[in-house]
C-alpha cells in the first residue's frame, strides 16, 4: 500500500507519519458534528452523532464506535483493530467515559493509540491520550 496523507487545516498541513494521523483522525472523530458538511452530509465519522443515534443502547453505541472507527482508519492504514468501552459513574449517571483502543499497521511500522473520553450529559468534557506505542 503506497503511503497515504492526511490533508489539515492546521501549520501541520499534509501529516504523514503513524502517530500523527492517529492522533488527527481521533480528533476528528470525537469532535466533529456529522452535519458539519452539506457536500459530505452522511459520510462524517461523530462520535457525538453515534452517541445521538445509539445513546439508549449501550452495545450498539460501542459497536458503531468500533466499526466507525475501523472504517476511518482503513482508509489510512493497511490494518486497524479497534476497540471501544464504556465505564459508567456509579454516582452519575449522567458522567461515563468512552476508552478507544486502536492497533494499526502501515506497511511494517505498528502502532498501538488510545483514549478515554469523559463526558457529561452526551458533552464531551475531555480527552485523555492513555498510550502512545
Amino acid at each position: 500500500m503506497s503511503q497515504k496523507v492526511l490533508p489539515t487545516l492546521t501549520v501541520d498541513g499534509f501529516v504523514k507519519t503513524v502517530p500523527q494521523t492517529c492522533d488527527y483522525l481521533l480528533a476528528y472523530f470525537f469532535l466533529s458534528q456529522y452535519s458539519q458538511s452539506n457536500m459530505y452530509y452522511g459520510k462524517i465519522s461523530s462520535l457525538a452523532y453515534i452517541i445521538q443515534e445509539h445513546g439508549h443502547d449501550e452495545q450498539t453505541m460501542l459497536l458503531r464506535i468500533q466499526s466507525t472507527l475501523t472504517t476511518l482508519f482503513n482508509r489510512y492504514f493497511d490494518s486497524v483493530e479497534a476497540s471501544a468501552s464504556i465505564d459508567r459513574d456509579k454516582d452519575n449517571a449522567a458522567q461515563y467515559e468512552i476508552i478507544t483502543n486502536l492497533n494499526v499497521r502501515r506497511g511494517n511500522v505498528s502502532y498501538s493509540v488510545g483514549r478515554q473520553v469523559s463526558l457529561i450529559n452526551s458533552v464531551v468534557q475531555k480527552i485523555v491520550e492513555l498510550n502512545n506505542g
